[in-house]
């Protein structure tokens, strides 16, 4: 029964990835895309650093925190979080080289709600909340153009299926047990993967990955790093086609990639979306 709905649950995912089109963001392209004196670039470059293009990739730990903070705000689980980014990368990557033409706030704000929206979860806010855009420093209507903006980038197919969830199914292939309904009681499935993908999708490298590798990546780093073997069960070989025994497969080099950002300084250690405090700080870029 596992077996099955995990087999078909990963066709799904499939599905999804054979649309799906990393975010290769070059913010270089989009500050330079300019022409003109000295002025009019300068000018044009602190322009386009307020938009949710560049931002989202130049400062993507910040923004996937504002993130958190506003689900927690809200009660939205991590998966909408996880969801919103994937969502917001899309965007972005059908932007190609193109500013969004909104703030990150708002962009955040809208990706946060769509993605709410689709996976059924109900803020007891309702729609876009006018005091929860206020809170994010954005002006009446913003929000809501900003969804606009995103839903006409990505030609109305706002699906979204992140990281996160792959790693779940992974670990229900695994038989975890969800029941406990904290990260503690997938620890001994997942080891320390859990902790890793936050990082994982803001670094440059591992973003331009399918979910799917992603996940698979921060799991077999997480079960290094907990010391629990195999690190890539052959259930779930089976199950992804994906194998980590041969150097330089795709799966290994990812692999190796999340493992090294257990150990790289990043500043700050990310907190579980759910452990944030619960309020909007968002600043006004």
């Amino acid at each position: 029964m596992v077996e099955s709905r995990c087999t078909e649950a990963f066709s799904a995912v499939g599905r999804f990835e054979s649309a799906y089109t990393p975010a290769l963001i070059d913010p270089a392209v989009v500050l330079g895309a300019t022409e003109g004196g000295e002025e009019e670039a300068a000018a044009a470059t602190a322009a386009a650093a307020k938009d949710a293009a560049v931002a989202l990739a130049t400062q993507r730990r910040r923004w996937f925190r504002a993130t958190a903070d506003l689900a927690s705000v809200l009660g939205y689980s991590d998966e909408v979080v996880h969801d919103a980014t994937l969502l917001l990368d899309r965007a972005v990557a059908a932007a190609g080289s193109k500013p969004l033409g909104v703030t990150p706030a708002a962009a955040v704000v809208a990706g946060l709600f769509i993605a709410a929206r689709q996976a059924g979860e109900q803020s007891a806010h309702g729609a876009i909340p006018q005091e929860v855009a206020a809170a994010a420093g954005l002006e009446a209507g913003e929000s809501e153009s900003a969804a606009t903006v995103l839903r006409t980038l990505l030609g109305g197919d706002t699906s979204s299926i992140s990281a996160l969830r792959v790693l779940k199914l992974y670990l229900e292939r695994l038989g975890a047990d969800f029941s406990s309904g904290t990260p503690e009681g997938l620890r001994p499935a997942a080891g320390a993967a859990l902790d890793l993908l936050p990082e994982a999708i803001c670094d440059a490298e591992m973003r331009k990955l399918p979910p799917s590798t992603v996940a698979a990546a921060v799991l077999v780093a997480g079960r290094r790093i907990a010391g629990r073997s195999p690190f890539w069960p052959a259930s779930l070989a089976t199950l992804t086609g994906l194998s980590d025994t041969e150097e330089g497969t795709p799966l290994a080099i990812a692999a190796e990639r999340a493992f090294s950002l257990a150990t790289e300084p990043t500043g700050e250690a990310f907190a579980s979306p759910a452990a944030l405090s619960p309020r909007v700080s968002f600043e006004r870029s």
